[in-house]
């Protein structure tokens, strides 16, 4: 995982990307789910 790498543990960063994952649909670009769920893990 991508955000694992960046530092962040997975059983914390995994639930935000499928919050990501299921706010923007299947189309969502990888550059997108990572940039969200940045912000959201910012917070």
């Amino acid at each position: 995982m991508a955000l694992a790498g960046l530092g962040f543990r997975r059983m914390e960063a995994a639930p935000v990307v499928r919050r990501v994952m299921e706010a923007n649909g299947p189309d969502a670009t990888l550059d997108t789910v990572l940039r969200d769920s940045l912000k959201d893990l910012a917070r």
